[in-house]
């Protein structure tokens, strides 16, 4: 595993490797360190491109609609990425676990406001959760108060 530090000196940060090499030196843009990469060509000279099916970049690219993944290939948003012509939208467990199964909360009240702070306080509570949080942790509460509209 290679390991990296960085170096902020003369309105630039020195990156190396855990040989002390200077890998790169990202300077200062008001701010801002910003590190625009440029691949080396022969890093990429073996690559090769699979075609992927519109399920497999769906679920990759954290379940975004498919019409979504087919405009960023479409505009050329997400380079080196190939779409499947052929591939069909198939049934997605995850997202159809993730669909509320209820109403959602109204943006205005039905009911006349609380009078004061805590009177009333409204709580909903999400999960099971999967994966579990990294603490053990696979539901989550929330309370807001009708009076301030604070969660």
């Amino acid at each position: 595993m290679a390991r990296y530090s960085a170096l902020l000196k003369d309105c630039k940060c020195m990156i190396s490797n855990s040989k002390g090499n200077i890998i790169s030196q990202v300077p200062l843009a008001g701010s801002l360190y910003k590190h625009v990469y440029a691949p080396v060509t022969f890093e990429s000279a073996n690559v090769v491109h699979i075609a992927q099916s519109i399920d497999n970049l769906h679920q990759c690219m954290g379940h975004i609609l498919p019409h979504a993944i087919k405009e960023l290939i479409r505009r050329e948003a997400v380079t080196s990425l190939m779409l499947d012509p052929k591939s069909e939208v198939g049934f997605c467990e995850a997202c159809a676990k993730a669909k509320p199964t209820s109403k959602p909360m109204p943006k205005e009240h039905t009911s006349p406001i609380s009078p004061k702070l805590g009177d009333k306080v409204h709580s909903d509570v999400w999960g099971p959760a999967m994966p579990r949080s990294y603490d053990g942790k696979d539901y989550f509460i929330s309370f807001t108060d009708d009076y301030s509209r604070w969660s």
